[in-house]
């Protein structure tokens, strides 16, 4: 137990606030090794349930900020809320992640180098497609501090990341496990004896950082489109302010004037986040051709808003382009954020002043087709979806662009939010324009890199220039495919284990009968 909580407090130190990045590779070495002295199934369970806990209050302790303050639930309401909603299913989770540890454990090099990476890219895979459960604090985000270690993304995605840093720690687990066992603990003897261990672990921790400064260095190409200027303005109004219904003309106002529309540079996008034009009823055709009218013919503007179905039934969470050549184009949220937008298991939280108690989930394209080319969209926590934002690259886009309001949490949250990010810009070398209501706003460039960035909590408009881009990185043309070798390393250590323990059973020999002579 006390190895997994060492574990579970390194895994949340190399995240913000902290950002230990290089704790990542071997944050997971106490956690292996409390697995493997666990005798019994339901130990290695308990062990699995206990990191899953530790990792959720490490990393995601913000929920309950967003609970008391802004929901204005009771503590006993947000401690249930945590345990049953969050701690609860990543707790499960992990738990299988340790069972299925010691089912297919075995003292071999293929498990530790393949099998163990291959179960933690299974199941972090899981959280993309578990419809109660977020993607978060996946270990490949934490590489993000490294730079270079992290540019891999765009060949295997950000569950590669993990698949690498997974075997590092593994493999430093396997070899302080050899070394232990020594009756003469002599490190030079331990390596000797381990060489093939010892290269398997230098060529995954070395291989990625001598490609990572390789693909950064200088590129003396021509950019791919013309630049385009960016405009990026958070107005930091709170949740109350946007759901009041009061003041809408006065955040159009301050969003209009925080932009300074008059000293773009065409052609320009103009981004305001997800909070702005929350009010169905006053956005229409007289609003759009007064927006049309102030943001010039050669820029465009994206904010987000709410809209309404044609047949008026629901409500989407949407991004609208505004286009100064008279076009307005609509992208609708299609992942929505379980318990706060859907209900996955009931209405569990309530309303939320006079938010909808549920929205929809869009079906409109993710790529849109504005007048400065193909824009890539996606909706605040769409961004942990590596494969949402893939597709809208494989569409076409060549700028990716995520409206968000983080203004519901404090804490660690925008960090790792805007982390996230990051990782999809490296994984398809796509600029990322992101604008929060209340930060961050950032310009990130296709290396992972930013560019400009906002001051969390407060009123700001930052500018930059971003390069539009049509190439293709293998990972935006073949997806995650980590998944499928994850898989299969999975699915041969399941048969190689039962194939020993057949032999076994065969070789077993015969049990001695004992007793008296009869005559």
């Amino acid at each position: 137990m006390f190895f997994t909580l060492v574990a579970s407090i390194l895994y949340t130190l190399s995240f913000p606030f902290f950002s230990i990045w290089w704790l990542c590779f071997f944050a997971l070495v106490p956690f292996f090794w409390a697995l493997e002295k666990a005798s019994q199934p339901w130990k290695n369970a308990a062990l699995g349930f206990l990191f899953g806990a530790g990792m959720v209050l490490g990393t995601a302790h913000w929920l309950f900020y967003a609970l008391i303050h802004e929901y204005e639930k009771t503590w006993t309401t947000a401690l249930f809320f945590v345990s049953a909603f969050a701690i609860l299913p990543y707790g499960l989770l992990f738990s299988c992640f340790a069972l299925a540890y010691g089912y297919l454990k075995r003292d071999s090099l293929f498990f530790y180098a393949l099998v163990v990476p291959g179960l933690w890219a299974c199941m972090e895979f899981l959280k993309q497609v578990i419809p109660c459960m977020v993607p978060w604090a996946d270990l490949g985000y934490a590489a993000l501090g490294g730079r270079y270690y992290v540019q891999i993304a765009e060949l295997c995605g950000g569950l590669g990341v993990s698949f690498f840093l997974v075997m590092v720690n593994s493999l430093i687990g396997y070899l302080g496990r050899e070394f232990m066992k020594g009756k003469i603990r002599d490190v030079r003897a331990c390596l000797k004896k381990n060489r093939f261990a010892v290269g398997l672990l230098f060529l995954a921790f070395a291989m990625p950082h001598v490609y990572g400064i390789v693909r950064l260095l200088p590129d003396e190409k021509e950019p791919a489109g013309q630049p385009i200027q960016a405009t990026l303005v958070q107005a930091c109004f709170s949740q109350k302010d946007r759901w009041s219904g009061l003041g809408f003309a006065n955040r159009i106002r301050t969003y209009v004037k925080l932009s300074e529309l008059d000293s773009i540079t065409p052609p320009g996008i103009v981004m305001w986040p997800e909070t702005v034009l929350n009010s169905s009823t006053r956005v229409d055709d007289n609003f759009f051709r007064d927006v049309i009218r102030a943001i010039g013919p050669n820029n465009l503007l994206i904010s987000g808003g709410l809209r309404k179905p044609p047949n008026g039934q629901g409500t989407f969470n949407t991004a609208f382009f505004i286009s100064g050549q008279g076009r307005v184009t609509a992208y609708d949220k299609h992942i929505l954020l379980p318990y706060a937008e859907n209900a996955p298991a009931g209405d569990v939280l309530g309303d939320y002043y006079t938010a909808p108690s549920q929205f929809i989930p869009g079906l409109s394209p993710l790529c849109m087709d504005t007048s400065l080319g193909k824009i890539g969209a996606s909706i605040c926590f769409e961004i942990l979806y590596p494969g949402h934002v893939r597709k809208s690259v494989c569409d076409g886009a060549r700028v990716l662009v995520n409206l968000s309001n983080d203004s519901w949490f404090n804490s660690t949250m925008p960090y790792m939010h805007l982390d996230a990010a990051r990782m999809r810009a490296i994984e398809n070398r796509r600029y990322v324009l992101r604008a929060s209501n209340s930060g961050f706003c950032a310009i990130i460039a296709p290396d992972g890199s930013v560019e400009a960035q906002s001051d969390l909590g407060k009123p700001q408009m930052i500018r930059g220039i971003c390069t539009p881009s049509d190439k293709l990185t293998p990972f935006s043309c073949f997806g995650s495919w980590v998944v499928y070798l994850a898989g299969l390393a999975v699915l041969v250590g399941f048969l190689t284990r039962r194939q020993l323990k057949i032999r076994m059973t065969v070789r077993q020999p015969p049990k001695q009968q004992t007793g008296r002579p009869t005559a």
